[in-house]
């Protein structure tokens, strides 16, 4: 797939890995701010869990689960699940990433409400950012 001459490289906070399964799961700090643990997953960790699960898949899991659980509400993880037939959509995700990190040039970042990179923001592109090819630029300034 597009970008897969890329080297990612990350930690894992904990593996389960089964006869046929793997388990990810990753710890998260964010303040909430009482903003829905399910949609920052989807808005902000897309593409980490897209190198989780892909990984596990090239280590060859038929399915695997990535928990997200923020520490604020340790009770209500966010799991996603993907069997082996969920691939293709998987890659062709991170393959849109890779595009637009070549197209552009640089790794995308958020910026919080002063401008400074936030604290997702190191997170989220943290896949991307070690995806962005030698010699290209990483902006850290706020849009605008």
């Amino acid at each position: 797939f597009h970008g897969a001459d890329y080297q990612v490289s990350g930690t894992i906070d904990r593996l389960a890995v089964g006869e046929r399964d793997v388990l990810i799961v990753d710890y998260k700090t964010n303040r909430l701010d009482g903003r829905d643990p399910e949609h920052i997953v989807d808005a902000e960790y897309l593409h980490q869990l897209t190198v989780y699960a892909l990984a596990a898949f090239r280590a060859d899991a038929e399915e695997v689960e990535v928990a997200y659980v923020f520490l604020e509400q340790p009770d209500k993880p966010v799991v996603r699940r993907f069997g082996s037939d969920d691939v293709a959509t998987l890659e062709a995700t991170l393959s849109a990433a890779a595009a637009r990190i070549d197209e552009k040039g640089t790794a995308p970042l958020a910026f919080d409400r002063i401008g400074r990179p936030s604290e997702n923001a190191r997170t989220i592109c943290g896949a991307l950012l070690q995806m962005t090819p030698a010699g290209s630029k990483v902006s850290t300034r706020a849009p605008g």
